[in-house]
């Protein structure tokens, strides 16, 4: 599995596996929630949960 940034998602986001992009230049919507993935059980340390922090310094 790929450590990079963004490659687990600990939060649920449906836009880490589908695409947000509008349907056309004229509607805009947002393209149907499916998709075809390939994804195995991940095998290690589970990151934490970050999506409900703030920021760490308010200047």
């Amino acid at each position: 599995m790929t450590e990079k940034v963004g490659a687990i998602c600990t939060y649920g986001d449906p836009n880490t596996l589908t695409l947000d992009l509008g349907t056309s230049e004229l509607a805009q919507a947002t393209s149907a929630n499916t998709c075809i993935v390939d994804f195995e059980k991940f095998r290690g340390e589970v990151p934490p949960v970050t999506s409900f922090g703030g920021p760490i310094e308010v200047i």
